[in-house]
């Protein structure tokens, strides 16, 4: 077990134990309505769904070959990416979902060289992926967010 390769393993195996979760939890508690009309937990379970069995694809063929060397896990990474995570979570109401966006990506990017990403392109990716955002829940899902902190 320990030539195999663990980094895709552990990682396909949690991917599937998320997605299960999830799909599980939506199924049980939430009304799934049908495709016409979809209910709150459609969305759940079919994310759910398809993230575990795209960790089960990812973890069975990982059985079968070689792995790279020892696994290497960047705590570093890990930290400032679920401090942006927590971020998100509790800055959202209070200021908006534009603003929350920015700040996450700018947390989230925080571990990488200015060799990998410059200022520049942190600002930009984060100014994009906060228009994203909006565009995907607000405009899209008509989901009641706030866009900014004076829009309750």
């Amino acid at each position: 077990m320990l030539n195999k390769d663990l980094q895709d393993i552990i990682g396909g195996l949690a991917m599937l134990a998320i997605g299960g979760f999830a799909a599980i939890y939506a199924y049980q508690n939430l009304e799934i309505g049908e495709l016409a009309r979809m209910g709150p937990g459609f969305f759940p379970l079919v994310l759910g769904s398809a993230l575990a069995v795209l960790g089960l694809l990812i973890a069975l063929p990982a059985f079968f070959r070689p792995g790279a060397g020892p696994l290497d896990i960047d705590f570093k990474a890990l930290f400032f990416v679920t401090v942006a995570l927590l971020l998100f979570a509790f800055l959202l109401r209070p200021l908006g979902i534009l603003i929350t966006s920015v700040l996450m990506v700018m947390v989230s990017t925080l571990p990488l060289s200015l060799a990998t990403a410059s200022w520049k392109t942190r600002i930009f990716t984060a100014l994009g992926v906060a228009v994203v955002t909006w565009v995907v829940f607000i405009l899209g899902l008509g989901m009641n967010l706030p866009t900014w902190p004076w829009s309750h």
